[in-house]
């Protein structure tokens, strides 16, 4: 089916990590010509971003959506957690490549780009800390 894995460096057009591309988790689909080693060097179809919710916060998230978004990440989920909240989003790249976020209904939360994958809201916060 393909590709997982947490905490990898992605490598889009030469640019790595310290520019913003270390995911906390990323899958690629077998068709993807995304060359996986070391680092992952391609753009992912899928992208997880844990954040610790905090204000100062606020533009690092955003930046690094607009960087997935830029580099074709069809889906992008946000955990954000702390200061009392516990939110989830999901975006998923329009037909013009932007992101639109996409209501959640319920408590199950499932991919269009992984095949068969959901997981249950209270499973995603399960082992996330607050700060």
């Amino acid at each position: 089916m393909g590709q997982v894995d947490s905490e990898v460096n992605v490598i889009i057009d030469g640019m790595s990590g310290a520019n913003g591309w270390i995911s906390h988790g990323a899958f690629a689909a077998n068709r993807n010509p995304l060359k996986v080693k070391e680092n992952w060097e391609g753009v992912p179809d899928w992208v997880l971003e844990v954040w610790a919710g905090n204000e100062k916060r606020a533009n690092r998230i955003t930046e690094k959506r607009l960087r997935w978004q830029k580099a074709g990440v069809a889906e992008l989920w946000e955990v954000t957690v702390g200061d009392g909240q516990k939110i989830i989003q999901v975006y998923r790249l329009d037909q013009e490549g932007v992101y639109q976020a996409l209501p959640i209904e319920g408590e199950l939360i499932c991919s269009e780009v992984i095949a068969g994958f959901c997981m249950e809201q209270a499973a995603i916060f399960a082992n996330l800390v607050e700060e």
